[in-house]
Protein backbone atom coordinates (compact mmCIF):
# COMPACT_ATOMS: atom_id res chain seq x y z
CA UNK A 1 0.00 0.00 0.00
CA UNK A 2 1.28 3.02 -0.85
CA UNK A 3 2.23 6.21 1.67
CA UNK A 4 -0.99 8.02 0.53
CA UNK A 5 -3.20 5.11 0.54
CA UNK A 6 -2.29 4.42 4.10
CA UNK A 7 -2.45 7.95 5.07
CA UNK A 8 -6.19 8.50 3.85
CA UNK A 9 -6.75 5.20 5.47
CA UNK A 10 -5.59 6.47 8.46
CA UNK A 11 -7.11 9.38 8.46
CA UNK A 12 -10.68 7.64 7.63
CA UNK A 13 -10.32 5.12 10.27
CA UNK A 14 -10.34 8.38 12.67
CA UNK A 15 -12.78 10.44 11.46
CA UNK A 16 -15.39 7.21 11.85
CA UNK A 17 -13.91 6.63 15.15
CA UNK A 18 -15.16 10.62 16.26
CA UNK A 19 -17.36 11.41 12.92
CA UNK A 20 -18.34 14.93 15.12
CA UNK A 21 -16.57 16.73 12.36
CA UNK A 22 -18.58 14.52 9.80
CA UNK A 23 -21.73 13.70 10.58
CA UNK A 24 -23.58 15.86 8.41
CA UNK A 25 -21.61 15.39 5.60
CA UNK A 26 -22.49 13.41 2.49
CA UNK A 27 -19.36 14.82 0.31
CA UNK A 28 -16.83 12.78 -2.24
CA UNK A 29 -13.54 14.43 -2.44
CA UNK A 30 -11.60 13.54 -5.29
CA UNK A 31 -7.52 13.83 -5.53
CA UNK A 32 -5.80 13.85 -8.53
CA UNK A 33 -2.20 13.34 -7.70
CA UNK A 34 1.00 13.55 -10.20
CA UNK A 35 4.68 11.91 -9.59
CA UNK A 36 6.31 8.82 -10.82
CA UNK A 37 2.48 6.71 -10.24
CA UNK A 38 0.12 9.64 -10.92
CA UNK A 39 -2.84 8.24 -8.81
CA UNK A 40 -6.50 9.18 -8.11
CA UNK A 41 -8.38 8.45 -4.49
CA UNK A 42 -11.56 9.78 -3.95
CA UNK A 43 -12.46 10.04 0.02
CA UNK A 44 -15.74 9.76 0.68
CA UNK A 45 -17.22 11.27 4.00
CA UNK A 46 -20.76 10.28 4.81
CA UNK A 47 -20.28 9.94 9.37
CA UNK A 48 -19.31 6.18 10.33
CA UNK A 49 -20.26 5.24 6.63
CA UNK A 50 -16.46 6.68 5.41
CA UNK A 51 -14.33 5.47 3.34
CA UNK A 52 -11.50 6.08 0.44
CA UNK A 53 -11.27 3.94 -2.40
CA UNK A 54 -8.32 4.33 -5.47
CA UNK A 55 -10.13 5.49 -8.70
CA UNK A 56 -12.97 7.11 -9.45
CA UNK A 57 -15.92 5.54 -7.89
CA UNK A 58 -18.36 8.56 -8.16
CA UNK A 59 -18.53 11.71 -8.80
CA UNK A 60 -17.01 14.09 -7.03
CA UNK A 61 -18.18 17.59 -5.18
CA UNK A 62 -14.48 18.91 -4.64
CA UNK A 63 -11.53 17.79 -6.81
CA UNK A 64 -7.84 18.86 -5.85
CA UNK A 65 -5.00 18.38 -8.27
CA UNK A 66 -1.56 18.12 -6.98
CA UNK A 67 1.75 16.62 -6.77
CA UNK A 68 1.82 13.15 -4.43
CA UNK A 69 4.29 15.25 -2.08
CA UNK A 70 2.25 18.24 -1.67
CA UNK A 71 -0.36 15.72 -0.60
CA UNK A 72 1.33 14.20 1.65
CA UNK A 73 2.43 17.78 3.33
CA UNK A 74 -1.15 18.87 3.18
CA UNK A 75 -2.62 15.58 4.85
CA UNK A 76 0.27 15.92 8.36
CA UNK A 77 -0.14 19.51 8.74
CA UNK A 78 3.21 20.68 7.09
CA UNK A 79 1.52 22.47 4.44
CA UNK A 80 -1.86 24.42 4.21
CA UNK A 81 -4.96 24.31 1.86
CA UNK A 82 -4.43 28.40 1.35
CA UNK A 83 -0.81 28.15 0.73
CA UNK A 84 -0.41 25.52 -1.18
CA UNK A 85 -2.98 27.16 -3.85
CA UNK A 86 -1.35 30.61 -3.50
CA UNK A 87 1.62 29.18 -4.45
CA UNK A 88 0.58 26.93 -7.22
CA UNK A 89 1.07 23.62 -5.51
CA UNK A 90 -2.56 23.24 -5.69
CA UNK A 91 -5.62 23.33 -7.87
CA UNK A 92 -9.14 22.87 -7.45
CA UNK A 93 -12.55 22.38 -8.88
CA UNK A 94 -15.62 22.03 -7.25
CA UNK A 95 -16.90 23.63 -3.69
CA UNK A 96 -14.43 25.86 -2.46
CA UNK A 97 -16.51 25.89 0.79
CA UNK A 98 -15.88 21.70 1.03
CA UNK A 99 -11.79 22.26 0.49
CA UNK A 100 -11.89 24.41 3.35
CA UNK A 101 -13.82 21.83 5.39
CA UNK A 102 -11.17 19.46 4.17
CA UNK A 103 -8.80 21.79 5.35
CA UNK A 104 -10.48 22.21 9.16
CA UNK A 105 -11.07 18.53 8.55
CA UNK A 106 -6.87 17.60 8.36
CA UNK A 107 -5.96 20.12 10.76
CA UNK A 108 -8.25 18.37 13.64
CA UNK A 109 -7.17 15.08 12.64
CA UNK A 110 -3.31 16.14 12.61
CA UNK A 111 -4.18 17.46 16.36
CA UNK A 112 -5.59 14.60 17.43
CA UNK A 113 -3.57 11.83 16.10
CA UNK A 114 -1.40 9.52 17.84
CA UNK A 115 1.61 8.16 16.96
Amino acid sequence: MSQTANLLKKITEALKEDSSLIDDMDVVYQFNLKGDYPTTYQLLLRGKDSYVVEGEAIEADCILFMKEEHFLQLATGKLTGTKALFTGKLKMEGNVKLALKLERILSAYNQNKTV
